[in-house]
């Protein structure tokens, strides 16, 4: 399939592995772990992967766009776009039209019922451990980071400039005043046991886990990711000690109270380099224990053992959505940002 534009630049619909061979952004070790993410997509009708070429037939852009089974804004699905870039704004408005026009073509199943879409959100780069959520807007020269996305500085404009809306602002903030919350541990200790799960421990609590994070995010947060449990847990096995990246509470009733799960830098890995940072990606407080202090003990205990044990030093708690008013009160008064990334949106209408 090929489509050319009045500007002179002609779509492509390309297969994965040429896809992955365009993207600056994933690292090289990570291309066949990508086409075989998005071939499955293809090969299901949930996804497609353009390019874009000028009149000599050099690539100057490219987008995925996709219907992902596991995302939700707002505790509703719809389509995203991620892995976007291209030389200029007239390349990337190109890019977001043809994305458009196949929202539009599609339908979604939503609580059973298959309906139009009417959302088109992005960036967001499937899988997230490779790409992420968001434009980048601060902090480029940031070591990168699993999970955490980048891109060119001037995309966030041409994303606006193409008529897509900014919907909401996620802050990464680096972790350095590691003792600043009080706790009463002593209490706390006494009312919640604070545990370390195996990876087949936590296969064992999946079901609690899920329903946990559903409770807790699913119909609040305006970007949420489903069905992300083994490549979470699989993270754990990069090192001997990697249980400790996922500090535990329970309660008096052995249910899950609390959960700070955090994610190797993989990066270092990639570059056969030492493991020294952690994403702190998700901070979980069961809805029945909030505001007991169960976040300072997880915290605290949780930094000391992951730097004493597994030689961990640098931490970033990443994705903090600046509308969450829980996570804005327990991190931004201590920790400086140091990253900034926007999702963008625009409603689609069936024409139909």
């Amino acid at each position: 399939m090929t489509i050319v534009m009045p500007v002179g630049i002609s779509i492509q619909e390309i297969n994965p592995s040429d896809f992955a061979s365009l993207c600056w952004e994933l690292h090289p070790t990570q291309r066949n772990s990508f086409s075989d993410y998005f071939e499955k997509n293809i090969r299901e009708n949930r996804g497609i992967l353009l390019a874009a070429y000028d009149r000599a037939g050099v690539c100057c852009g490219r987008i995925a766009v996709e219907i992902h089974p596991g995302y939700l804004s707002r505790g509703r699905p719809c389509i995203t776009f991620g892995w976007l870039d291209g030389n200029d704004s007239q390349v990337v408005k190109e890019l977001l039209n043809f994305a458009v026009e196949w929202a539009i073509a599609k339908r979604i199943n939503e609580g059973g019922k298959v309906r139009h879409s009417t959302l088109l959100r992005g960036p967001i780069s499937f899988p997230k451990g490779l790409g992420g959520v968001g434009c980048e807007v601060e902090g480029f020269d940031r070591p990168r980071m699993y999970g955490v996305s980048t891109n060119r500085r001037a995309l966030c404009a041409w994303i606006a400039s193409a008529g897509f809306t900014p919907d909401a602002s996620y802050a990464d903030v680096e972790d350095l005043n590691q003792s600043i919350w009080k706790s009463g541990e002593d209490d706390l200790s006494r009312a919640f046991q604070l545990v370390y799960f195996s990876m087949t421990e936590w296969e064992a609590r999946k079901e609690e886990l899920v329903s946990l994070i559903d409770a807790a995010f699913a119909n609040f947060l305006p970007d949420t990711i489903g069905g992300r449990f083994t490549e979470a847990i699989t993270t754990l096995s990069a090192h001997p000690n990697g249980k400790l990246f996922w500090p535990a509470a329970l309660d008096k009733d052995g249910r899950l109270a609390g959960l700070i799960a955090c994610f190797p830098n993989l990066w270092e890995l990639w570059e056969q380099k030492p493991l020294t940072s952690l994403n702190v990606d998700t901070t979980i407080i069961h809805p029945e224990y909030r505001r007991h202090g169960i976040f300072s003990l997880l915290h605290n205990k949780g930094i000391f053992n992951v730097k004493k044990y597994c030689n961990i030093r640098k931490f970033e708690a990443t994705g903090i959505w600046f509308a969450n008013k829980n996570a804005v009160e327990a991190f931004f008064p201590h920790c400086p940002i140091v990253r900034r990334h926007t999702v963008f949106q625009k409603r689609v209408k069936n024409r139909s």
